[in-house]
């Protein structure tokens, strides 16, 4: 989240994870970030745990799942997804 490429107030770094059969892009979150700094070990539990933070796609048991991305559609200037 930021006002442009020079101003970036909140950064949530980790990797992409694409499922082809579901077309989702499963978003998880190894560290965070406030400005310049890094802001992951200073993040409450709760809140930690409520946006899965630290944790991997093989983390999540069934029947929860990672959030993830659902593509719906797109053209080479446009991405739809939910």
């Amino acid at each position: 989240v930021g006002l442009n490429e020079g101003m970036v107030l909140l950064s949530l770094l980790g990797p992409h994870v694409y499922n082809t059969q579901r077309r989702q892009m499963v978003i998880t979150i190894d560290d965070l970030f406030l400005g310049a700094n890094r802001a992951t070990e200073y993040v409450p539990g709760f809140v930690k745990d409520g946006m899965g933070l630290g944790k991997g796609v093989d983390d999540y048991v069934k029947p929860q799942r990672p959030p993830a991305f659902t593509f719906i559609g797109g053209s080479e200037k446009a991405l739809i997804a939910r």
